[in-house]
């Protein structure tokens, strides 16, 4: 609606454009919504499933290679020490991969809470308009 149509229109009309702008902010409000939550959420799984394959790989090579290291460390330790010192790396490498995924993982959710608040401020201005 021009200017000019506004001193022209009467109020029926003027409430009627004033609805029809809120229905389509708020309709854009939405789409928006779902792009930039959906984008985050994207981001946010990527890093869980890389903890989760580090965590999958962590189990499996130690389960793989715990016999073998073992058994070559048998050669200048006692038995029960080679396992403990096989035990100590795999725990260490295990618990490095988890927590660089769980801290991506957190810093992608910190991002995505706070879009999803901006939203919301962004909504209720324009419910209280």
């Amino acid at each position: 609606m021009k200017i000019e149509d506004v001193t022209k229109a009467n109020v029926f009309k003027l409430a009627y454009a004033y609805l029809k702008g809120a229905k389509q902010l708020a309709s854009l409000e939405k789409q928006y919504v779902k792009e930039e939550v959906g984008a985050h959420v994207k981001t946010l799984s990527i890093w869980l499933v890389l903890a989760v394959a580090g965590l999958i790989c962590l189990a499996l090579g130690g389960l793989i290679l715990l016999v073998a290291v073992i058994l070559y460390l048998n050669i200048w330790f006692a038995p029960w020490a080679s396992a403990l010192i096989v035990t100590v790396v795999l725990l260490s490498t295990g618990a490095i991969l988890a927590m660089i995924g769980l801290t991506k993982a957190k810093k992608d959710l910190d991002q995505t809470k706070a879009t999803i608040e901006q939203v919301g401020k962004d909504i209720r201005w324009v419910r209280q308009r």
